[in-house]
């Protein structure tokens, strides 16, 4: 059984083999000779398939919610001026009041 989750190119080649087989079990015995790796189960098989018919494509679809980084060079640019007037204001502080950055963000302004 795999782990983790299969590449895009992966995802292609299950499901250009499910087209010329249209046998799951044909597909395994095809990915382990292809990629001597344990191969995807049948319900992975079978749900690349579904959502190839339903949606045209196997790529994942974009997460819902806010995004996790929001920098910007501007933003970056405006926090480092910050820190720059005011060494002694607190980093939670500064991000807080002004929402700049998201919290990950702090980590790579290199200050």
């Amino acid at each position: 059984m795999m782990t983790g989750n299969l590449s895009i190119e992966q995802r292609k080649w299950i499901l250009k083999q499910y087209w010329k087989t249209e046998n799951s079990e044909r597909v395994r015995t095809a990915w382990v000779e292809a990629f001597n790796t344990p191969s995807p189960t049948r319900l992975t098989i079978y749900r690349i398939r579904g959502k190839f018919d339903a949606t045209g494509s196997v790529a994942n679809a974009p997460k819902s919610g806010r995004p996790r980084k929001s920098m910007t060079k501007e933003n970056e640019m405006r926090v480092a001026m910050t820190f720059v007037n005011s060494p002694k204001k607190k980093v939670y502080t500064t991000c807080s009041s002004g929402t700049i950055l998201a919290e990950n963000d702090i980590a790579t302004l290199n200050l």
